[in-house]
Parts: C-alpha cells; sequence; structure tokens
C-alpha cells in the first residue's frame, strides 16, 4: 500500500504491524486493543484515533494482506499444476496474510468486500482459462475447483503443527517445499485427468 506510506504517520503503520501479528496469534476474538498498542509501543487511545476501534484495526490488515496478493503472475499457468504451485507460492510466501485472509469473513467493512476478494476473483478467473484451452473439463464449477485447489495449497501454512507431525520435516524447510512440489502435481494431474 505505497500511498499509506505518503498518507500516514509512523505510528499508523506500526500499530497495523502490530495488529498483523496479534490477529494471527490470538484471532479477532482473542485480541485486545491494548496488547497491539503495547507490541507497537504506543497507547490504545492512537490506536482508537488511527482505526476506530477492533474492528477498524481488523479491515485495515485485511485490506492491506489482500494488497500484497495483488502481484500479477509472471506468466499465466498452461496447466492445473502450474496453477496450483502458483497459488502454493503465493499462500507461502506470505503465511500471515493467508491466514489472515482466510480467517476474514467480510463482515465489518462490507464496503471493502470487492478489494479483499480481487485475488480470489482472479484465480478464479485462470481456472475458467484452463478450462478454456481444454486442459481442465468444463463441467467443474471454477469456483468450487479453485477452492479445493485452495484448500490443497493451504494446509501447510493454516496447519504447520499438522504438516510437520505427519510428514516428520519443518514445513517452511527446504526438503519439505520440494516434496510437497512434487505431491501437489500429483494431485493436480489426478484432477485435471
Amino acid at each position: 500500500m505505497a500511498s499509506d506510506t505518503a498518507t500516514h504517520p509512523p505510528s499508523w503503520h506500526a500499530i497495523l504491524a502490530a495488529a498483523e501479528v496479534e490477529f494471527d496469534l490470538h484471532g479477532f476474538d482473542g485480541v485486545r486493543v491494548e496488547h497491539v498498542a503495547g507490541r507497537a509501543g504506543y497507547n490504545k487511545s492512537l490506536v482508537y484515533r488511527h482505526f476506530g476501534g477492533k474492528s477498524g484495526l481488523w479491515d485495515a490488515v485485511v485490506r492491506q494482506a489482500a494488497g500484497r496478493r495483488q502481484a500479477q503472475l509472471q506468466s499465466l499457468p498452461g496447466t492445473v499444476a502450474e496453477l496450483l504451485a502458483e497459488l502454493a507460492r503465493r499462500l507461502e510466501a506470505d503465511p500471515t496474510g493467508t491466514r489472515i485472509l482466510l480467517a476474514d469473513d467480510g463482515g465489518s467493512d462490507p464496503a471493502s468486500e470487492p478489494e479483499r476478494l480481487r485475488h480470489h476473483e482472479e484465480m478464479v478467473g485462470l481456472v475458467r482459462l484452463l478450462q478454456s484451452s481444454g486442459e481442465l473439463e468444463p463441467e467443474f464449477d471454477p469456483g468450487l475447483f479453485y477452492l479445493v485447489l485452495l484448500g490443497i495449497a493451504a494446509l501447510p501454512v493454516t496447519m504447520p503443527h499438522v504438516a510437520q507431525v505427519v510428514s516428520g520435516m519443518e514445513p517452511a524447510g527446504p526438503d519439505f517445499r520440494e516434496r510437497w512440489e512434487d505431491t501437489l502435481v500429483w494431485i493436480a494431474d489426478g484432477l485435471a485427468g
């Protein structure tokens, strides 16, 4: 959010960064404004002044995480395996943002919902492209197919402890990533038929 750098003071950015950590650790219901303020090194009145409260703070964190997802693809995926790999890379590149976006129900600021969902719509559009190219059967509902891909790709990010227990490897480590990518290709090839 480049424009935020110019329009908001350093305290705003520090509070937003602290809030992202707190929401990732504790979820919306577990976060207390005074803990966010303390982590940022400010008092809670400043949080209220900048964000209006916990809901406004959550909305700002979600918008920031969604904005990080707007990076353009280097190239369009030509196969389901490439699409699944791209999705997994996006989720793994920003695990905190991934967990926050997956926890967002869009309820606190409905006006920002299109901005929040843009990255999902982009991925559904890529599924449609794969269908039109013949790579993927046209019977598949593109939105539901994307949900399947999202669920598969998100597992090591949303449940790293489970991934570590069942694989015996650290999910952020290179061995896990290599074997996970091989597994994703195998799954994608099976899904594409």
